[in-house]
Order: C-alpha cells, then structure tokens, then sequence
C-alpha cells in the first residue's frame, strides 16, 4: 500500500513537473515573439494560463517603456501566436484623453465615467466617432448635458454620437445626441429614452 502511494505520488510530481516545463516553454515563445514584434520595447511577461473553454494558452504583458496592459496568446489548433498591443495602447490613449476632456471643469464632478472612439478617419484631433458618458445621480441631467454640448461645441470637438447614460429614481436612462445638433434643453429632454 505504501509503495502504491509512492508511485502515485511520484508519478504526479512528474506530471507536474512536465506541465510546468511544457508552460516555462510557451511563455519562452511569447517572449521571443515580442522581442520579434517591438524590438524597441520591452515588456514584463506574466505567467501563461490555460483556457481550456478556449483551447488558448495566454499570459498578460505590460509594456515597460509606456506601461500598457495587454495580453498574448496561441491557440491548441495552431503555432500562431498573436497580441493586442496596439488595440490596448489606443484604448489607454483615449482612455487618458477622455479624462482631460473634462478635467479641471465644472461639470467633471457630475460625470462617472467617460470613453471615446476615435473616427476610422481621423481629419483633426478633435474628431471622435463616439463618446459615452456616464453621469452621477444627483445632478440636474439635462443642465449637465447641455453645458457637455455646448463646452465641446465651444472647443471645435466634432462627435458623430454622444452617447449618455444615468440613473434617477431607480430607473436608467440614455440620450443620443451629436456636436453638429442645435439643441435646446427642451429638445435633449424630448431625447431621453428610459431604457430600465
């Protein structure tokens, strides 16, 4: 009974040991795919995970010269391996110019939450295809709405779809609005759909 144990235990000792070298020598090819993609970067590489639901293996990265998180992965089927680098640097990048949008005004307080996508074909700076913004609760919605309007319009920022979100007495609601609209308070309120 003993030795079967031994074995048993041994044999699962091993079985680890495999799956760990097998793991260390993915985490070597995404290594060395990085080195080969970004030559001019470097990056930190984390530990590579299994997804069996997805047949993949991956591991999340961070780009240490612009602190990007990303992740990398090769599926069962295949050798290719492939990354999301420059879809979550752009992300960050609007991510950080969302927030400067409003920062520093006074209706920064009544927003929660801000994100942009920038147009396909990008004319100026200022040209986004949306912006989605949340707002707190306790605010008067149509006021803030109107003075996000008005304070883009003022700074020449073109948006195809403004996209706001807020909650007001357990309900949700949303409002599509866009910067090339002469809106009164009146026609953002006529907008408002409760969607909850």
């Amino acid at each position: 009974m003993k030795i079967r144990t031994k074995v048993i235990g041994w044999g699962i000792l091993v079985l680890i040991i495999c799956i760990t070298m097998y793991l260390l020598g993915v985490r070597q090819q995404f290594i060395y795919y990085l080195k080969e993609q970004y030559p001019k970067k470097s990056f930190k590489v984390g530990m590579v995970v299994v997804d069996i639901l997805y047949d993949k293996y991956y591991a999340n990265i961070i780009c240490r010269e612009d602190q990007t998180e990303f992740y990398i992965r090769k599926y069962f089927s295949n050798s290719k391996i492939d990354d999301n680098y420059w879809e979550a640097k752009r992300k960050k990048q609007n991510t950080e110019k969302s927030k400067a949008l409003f920062k520093d005004t006074m209706i920064e307080q009544y927003i929660s939450h801000v994100s942009l996508i920038e147009s396909k074909i990008e004319l100026t700076d200022k040209s986004y295809e949306e912006i989605n913004i949340s707002l707190v609760e306790k605010c008067n919605h149509i006021d803030v709405m109107a003075e996000i309007l008005k304070m883009l319009t003022v700074s020449n920022i073109k948006v195809a779809n403004i996209h706001f979100t807020y909650e007001k007495t357990q309900s949700v609601y949303e409002v599509q609005l866009n910067t090339s609209d002469e809106l009164t308070k009146e026609d953002i309120e006529s907008k408002v759909i409760k969607i909850k």
